[in-house]
């Protein structure tokens, strides 16, 4: 080979030699590099996104890393969220957190593979360090979280099914959705936020956590819809009852349990035990006869009389009668109940319904009174019955049955006999059994004690000439109100 060949082939070779010595000097320089961080640097700190117990302490010392997690400790909290708006906070400082491994920050470190730091800085991993030396007062942590209100048991409201509901304003029946209500298992609570707790949670929702009692019906359930078309087509009606300055409603929303759904569409109707009783607490409710009632008396003291023949009672089988005509006409009314009888005016507050016109007895005072519109009449001492078995006049409200002048009292039978006879000229009789206002000439007295030893058989004795005066102007039906 000439030399002229030879320094052609060696001027080919320099630029290989130079990019072997830059890689070998670049290998060198990364060999050191990496041995010098890894040895050096990342033996004294953390990893690059190094976190202890979900705290970032990535190249930090071990002090340094230490003081980062209590910090982080310290500030920490569990953000809980559950139904009907409810959302609360619990704080480190409530439950005591703290952190209780310091020297396991230098075992950690010494622990951790250096030779990952490259990994580490670029992402490819995350070094976790699962300390678990985070303390907690779990006993206080149930305290607080038992003493709120929607862990009360009182205030927790139920679910609720889906449900056929009757909507007044339109007339028709619709679906009430399901509501979800807050009752919860107070148990399984408080389970779930101690582990949120122990885990270092920084949040948890209660309703996606599946601690609340469901409802089980729902909103599309075929059964529902499938009445909803049954009751629009057969229930709706409504009867408003006109009871003084009160009105009671019966419609959709108490006739939806008396459909009977068992039989087929072109055969419904309504359940007539379910509206029989229903009449039967409607009387019980608002009939006056015989009711409790609360007036003022005569001494203008607040008086309270049950008992008696006089007021409203309503007429049940009549009631039913119309009930099913409406139901059938799928009308609306508004009306007064059907009444059996009847008052001056009805009070729906337990109050007085004779009006101004009556006749007021006091078994005390002994002593009676008759109103006009309201101004006294007429009023007189009188003797009452015997205050002994079977003799006294019995309280209550009741009306003058009729007028007879005159008349013959006649007591009941004794061994064939009656008990008593008696001629009087003005009779005004306002009891079933007997009992009524008259002339009583052979009473010697009237008023005060008397009757305490002569009274009556039950009747209301009255002077000669009371009796004459009060005939002459009082009306049958006119009530009478009997008291102590």
């Amino acid at each position: 080979m000439s030399n002229q060949a030879k320094h052609r082939q060696v001027d080919k070779l320099k630029p290989l030699k130079i990019i072997i010595l830059i890689v070998a000097i670049v290998v060198v320089l990364a060999a050191g590099a990496y041995l010098g961080v890894g040895l050096g640097y990342f033996r004294t700190h953390f990893l690059p996104r190094t976190t202890v117990d979900s705290v970032p302490v990535g190249t930090q010392s071990a002090d340094h890393a230490l003081d980062t997690v209590e910090h982080g400790i310290g500030a920490y909290q569990l953000e809980v969220k559950g139904a009907a708006g409810l959302d609360f906070t619990i704080q480190a400082s409530q439950i005591s957190l703290r952190y209780d491994n310091p020297a396991g920050f230098d075992q950690a470190l010494a622990a951790q593979d250096l030779w990952q730091w490259p990994l580490a800085l670029l992402g490819i991993s995350h070094p976790q360090i699962a300390d678990g030396k985070v303390s907690y007062d779990q006993t206080g942590l149930n305290q607080l979280v038992s003493g709120m209100d929607f862990m009360n048991p009182q205030k927790m409201v139920a679910p609720a099914d889906a449900t056929v509901a009757f909507d007044a304003a339109s007339g028709q029946y619709v679906i009430k959705p399901e509501q979800y209500g807050t009752a919860l298992d107070a148990d399984q609570t408080l389970s779930l936020i101690d582990q949120a707790v122990s885990q270092s949670q920084t949040s948890l929702d209660l309703a996606s956590a599946g601690v609340y009692q469901l409802p089980q019906i729902h909103a599309d359930d075929p059964s529902l819809l499938s009445r909803i078309s049954l009751f629009n087509k057969y229930v709706p009606f409504s009867v408003t009852y006109q009871l003084g300055d009160k009105q009671v409603v019966l419609d959709g929303n108490t006739t939806i349990n008396w459909v009977n759904t068992n039989k087929k569409p072109k055969h419904q109707i309504l359940n007539q035990v379910e509206l029989r009783d229903w009449v039967a607490a409607f009387a019980k409710k608002y009939d006056t006869v015989g009711a409790k009632r609360t007036f003022t008396n005569a001494k203008g003291k607040s008086q309270t009389v049950s008992g008696g023949t006089y007021g409203y009672k309503l007429n049940q089988a009549k009631e039913v009668k119309a009930i099913n005509s409406a139901y059938k006409k799928h009308s609306g009314v508004v009306r007064a109940p059907y009444w059996t009888r009847k008052a001056a005016n009805y009070n729906a507050d337990g109050g007085a319904d004779w009006g101004d016109t009556y006749v007021e007895v006091d078994i005390s005072a002994q002593h009676l009174w008759y109103f006009v519109d309201g101004q006294v009449k007429l009023q007189t001492d009188v003797d009452t019955g015997l205050p002994a078995a079977g003799r006294a006049t019995p309280t209550g409200v009741y009306y003058v049955y009729y007028k007879q002048s005159p008349a013959t009292l006649t007591g009941r039978m004794v061994n064939g006999k009656p008990l008593y006879v008696s001629q009087v000229q003005y009779w005004m009789p306002f009891t079933d059994d007997g009992c009524g206002l008259h002339d009583a000439s052979w009473q010697p007295v009237f008023g005060g004690d008397w009757y305490l030893s002569n009274g009556s058989h039950g009747c209301v004795n009255m002077p000669p000439a009371k009796a004459k005066q009060l005939y002459g102007i009082i009306k049958t039906g006119c009530p009478v109100i009997v008291h102590k």
